[in-house]
């Protein structure tokens, strides 16, 4: 994308109406609030934008969208050329990645059933707009899938739960869909507003899903299963209601992250331990 166009798309995001004093959280279309705690500052939500698309290069199979668009907006735009997002359509929303905002979807980076074959979202970001709690907007990374400018900062927002600074544009690698791997992801369970993912070494995999209750799917290529009840004693990796999130992320690594990209601690305190 040329400068340019970064520019216009910074100069965007500079205008929008973010408080600009006090505390407060960041909201989407709320389809992942379930993992995280209730905010106790005041809620200010990406806008919807009229044209998710900001550029698309289908030769290169790359695609910038805001970040306030729906997934499932952009998939259907993607399909039009036969590419997309590799999320795979169990009929579960906690393994297909939607319905939800790009935002969502790359602050909260988490497991999908195609992430043992695809990767994960973190995988498929080139590069972000984003717009920090004191008001400046800055980009990271760029549209090529290979590049070798700077360092990968951009990463470090895949995942941040919005703690770190607003992501209001993402750069991301698009899959043809008719490369697409089949998941070996199931639904099995039906639904729950209680939805821990959990995800264990390949190894235990199978004596963790015999031993799990209330499975709602499971995907043994990635060894991830998502349940509808917290599993006793569960010592992998897990995300659950409320923000409980195991093991935490490194301690100083964390604090360093949030002191340099939100000094003032104004962006989704309720997320801080």
């Amino acid at each position: 994308m040329s400068p340019e166009r970064w520019a216009a798309v910074k100069a965007e995001a500079a205008a929008w109406d973010v408080p600009s004093s006090g505390r407060f959280a960041l909201g989407g279309s709320g389809t992942k609030s379930h993992f995280l705690p209730p905010p106790v500052d005041p809620v200010w939500r990406l806008p919807a934008p009229a044209d998710p698309i900001i550029q698309w290069m289908p030769d290169d199979q790359v695609v910038v969208a805001w970040a306030g668009a729906s997934v499932a907006d952009l998939q259907a735009i993607l399909a039009e050329k036969g590419q997309c997002l590799p999320l795979p359509q169990t009929g579960h929303p906690d393994v297909d990645g939607r319905p939800g905002t790009l935002g969502g979807l790359a602050a909260m980076n988490l497991p999908h059933g195609l992430e043992a074959q695809c990767g994960p979202v973190r995988d498929w970001i080139l590069g972000v707009v984003v717009r920090l709690a004191d008001g400046s907007v800055a980009r990271a990374g760029s549209t090529a899938v290979k590049s070798v400018a700077g360092y990968d900062i951009h990463r470090l927002f895949a995942g941040s739960r919005g703690r770190l600074g607003i992501v209001a544009a993402v750069a991301l690698r698009t899959f043809p869909i008719r490369a697409l791997p089949t998941t070996s992801a199931r639904a099995e369970g039906g639904s729950s507003d209680r939805v821990f993912i959990c995800r264990t070494p390949r190894a235990d995999f199978d004596d963790f899903r015999r031993r799990a209750t209330r499975v709602i799917a499971s995907d043994p290529a990635s060894a991830t299963l998502w349940l509808g009840a917290e599993p006793a004693g569960f010592q992998g990796w897990m995300i659950g209601p409320n923000g409980r999130l195991q093991p935490r992320p490194p301690e100083e690594l964390d604090r360093q992250a949030k002191l340099r990209f939100d000094p003032e601690m104004r962006l989704n305190l309720h997320l801080e331990s």
